[in-house]
This record gives structure tokens, sequence and C-alpha cells, in this order.
């Protein structure tokens, strides 16, 4: 399933990315030795730290160990936990030219493992910084397994931790420079009219005002995707979403008013 959902979703770009398949495909065939393609993976993205890191629980083939001495192999060092003999830290310097520069700090990639035996999976929460170490580890700890063993494929996951009107408004200032490159990449389509096209920005920039809005005043924000194989000649991508938001933002209200009338379709068949 690693594999397959990842070409499927790469089916979806250009013919030039698409000619990187077996890159990547050789790529994923050296480092996921150890890991079982057949069953559902989760990647999160931990935007909400500095620098940025992942949270990833990867379907075991066959216990840790396969996986251990490849990742060994690729040069990572791993001490196993005097308290929990299920958890793993790790590390890699993988810029040692950085190391012996006076005043330069080493590029890493740090972070801790945990061994689920009975649902034979690993969770693996990574980022390079140490001074990220001891949230990730808490994250870590924190995954159930019934957050990925349900068939989520994967999860991209902002946390925002400043929830001040400082930290809203220096998102915000972030957002701007996303919301221009994406703009700036609207282009009239041959057959279509200036009217429509001026529709068309006008409707691209009020999505982008609720993004906007989604990224600055939340204080979680999880998207799932899965994909579903059971037509196989026409695979589907499912996504959910979840939000907390920042209470007294803009946001929190217009979530507050969910559910708070009768919807006016209520009843009809």
């Amino acid at each position: 399933m690693l594999k397959k959902d990842l070409k499927s979703l790469l089916d979806l770009g250009t013919p030039a990315e698409q000619k990187q398949w077996s890159n990547i495909e050789d790529f994923i065939d050296t480092f996921v030795a150890g890991i079982d393609g057949s069953r559902p993976f989760q990647v999160q993205l931990l935007a909400g730290m500095t620098p940025s890191g992942y949270l990833t629980a990867l379907p075991l083939d066959g216990g840790f160990q396969t996986f251990r001495d490849n990742v060994e192999g690729l040069g990572y060092e791993l001490k196993r936990d005097a308290k929990d003999t299920s958890l793993y830290q790790f590390n890699m310097i993988i810029d040692s030219e950085q190391e012996s520069t006076p005043g330069a700090e080493a590029v890493e990639d740090v972070g801790w493992m945990r061994v689920l035996s009975d649902v034979e999976y690993l969770v693996l929460a990574m980022s390079s910084s140490r001074s990220s170490l001891p949230r990730l580890k808490e994250l870590t700890l924190a995954a159930k397994p019934g957050d990925f063993a349900a068939g989520t494929a994967a999860v991209m996951q902002l946390t925002n931790p400043d929830a001040t009107e400082a930290g809203q408004k220096h998102r915000r200032t972030i957002f701007a420079g996303n919301r221009k490159a994406t703009m700036d990449a609207l282009q009239k389509r041959p057959d279509e009219t200036a009217t429509r096209f001026e529709m068309r920005k006008l409707s691209s920039n009020l999505m982008l005002d609720e993004v906007e809005r989604a990224a600055a005043e939340s204080q979680d924000l999880k998207i799932s995707m899965q994909m579903d194989h059971t037509t196989a000649a026409a695979p589907s991508l499912n996504v959910a979403g979840d939000l907390v938001a920042i209470p007294g933002t803009a946001l929190a209200t217009a979530l507050q008013q969910f559910n708070s009338r009768p919807d006016a379709f209520a009843g009809i068949a």
C-alpha cells in the first residue's frame, strides 16, 4: 500500500513528475527494509515546532530487528531508553562539515522511536534540532495504536503553541507570501472569458481567506487522508479534518455556530 498510494498521488502530477517514480521507488526500497508496505502508514507534519518535525507510524514486517539493522546501516545511532525497553532515541549527523566549523551547529536527524509489538507498528518522531527531543518524546509516548491502525494513510497536523494576537499576526504575515504565490500562479485559460477568470480569482481568494483564518486562529489542525483501492481501476482519496480554534477568535465564533439551529433542509428526503 505504501508504494501504491504514493504512486497514485504522483500520477496526479505532471508527466515530468511522474517520471521520477523510478527514483522514488528505489529510495523506498532502500530505506524501508523491515516495513510492511501492504498495511496503512501515517505521516504527520509537526509544523508548529521550530524547526518543524515529523511523526510517523510505520507497520513492521516481522518485528523490529530488520528495520533496526537497516537504519543503523544507513548511519543512524540508536540508544534504548533505560526505563522503557520499547523506546529508543536516535540521531545521525547529516552535515559533518558543519560540526567542525566554529560557531556552526551540525544539522542532524534526531528523535525517538517506539516499538508497539502488540500491533506490529513503529512510532517515530523526528526533527533536526536536539532542543526538540523532549517534545518529540512526549509525542512518541502519546501515540495510540487506534490513531493509525484504523486505515488512515497519511496525516498532516498543524499545532500553534502561540495563541497570542502577536502570534496570530505573525502567522498571517507568513501566509501572505503563500497567498501571493498562489494567486500569481492563476492564469487565464484559453477558453475562459475575462468575467469567468475574474470570478475564479475571486473564488480562490475567498478560499484562501478561510485557509488563512484556519492557519492563524487554530490551536490544532489535522487533515487525514486515506486511499481507497476497493475499485482497482478507479482508486479514490478520502479527506477528513479536525480543527480546534483559539478561544475568542473569529474562527472559534464561527465554529460555535455549527449545529446551533435546525438545518433548513432537515427532514427532506
